[in-house]
């Protein structure tokens, strides 16, 4: 059984990462929290604690509900960096997948087959960064890690736009 200091540092290492004042998603009445540490490579927030990795936004339902969702946690605000609970819900991969078809946030765009970004919404990127936008707000608003965002506004990706 794990004791109360597990929980109070894994709580205080998730809640240090954690911006309340994110974007609100177009569908949505509440403003996203985004996770502002590191993300894995789907743009999912990720956080290792005891040697593990582990998405942030389970690591939120667990410090919520005291499970991890089962078998999975699906993001209502289509915001693989957020961690409010309140845009989370327990569902399948089956469940996920039929949300990311009728919200159609599958990947298409030009390149590779599975970037969801377009010339248009690089260049876009690239002037809301310049004008004050962080990386993790972008990263959310079109639903790419951090990492993508870096490398499209130093011009390491995408350096034909």
């Amino acid at each position: 059984m794990r004791g109360e200091g597990f929980y109070k540092t894994l709580a205080q290492k998730f809640w240090s990462k954690v911006n309340k004042k994110g974007p609100m998603m177009p569908h949505m009445k509440t403003r996203c929290w985004v996770w502002t540490g590191m993300t894995c490579m789907y743009g999912y927030g990720s956080l290792v604690h005891l040697g593990k990795r582990v998405k942030a936004h389970r690591v939120a339902w667990f410090l919520q509900y005291g499970k991890y969702p089962e078998p999975c946690g699906l993001h209502a605000c289509d915001n693989t960096v957020c961690v409010r609970t309140s845009h989370l819900r327990e569902g399948t991969q089956v469940e996920n997948m039929e949300d990311m078809n009728t919200r159609d946030r599958h990947a298409k765009g030009v390149g590779s087959g599975v970037t969801i970004l377009t010339d248009e919404k690089v260049l876009q990127i690239r002037k809301l960064y310049k004008t004050g936008n962080k990386q993790y707000a972008l990263a959310a608003m079109f639903h790419v890690s951090q990492t993508a965002i870096s490398c499209i506004v130093t011009k390491k990706r995408w350096s034909h736009v």
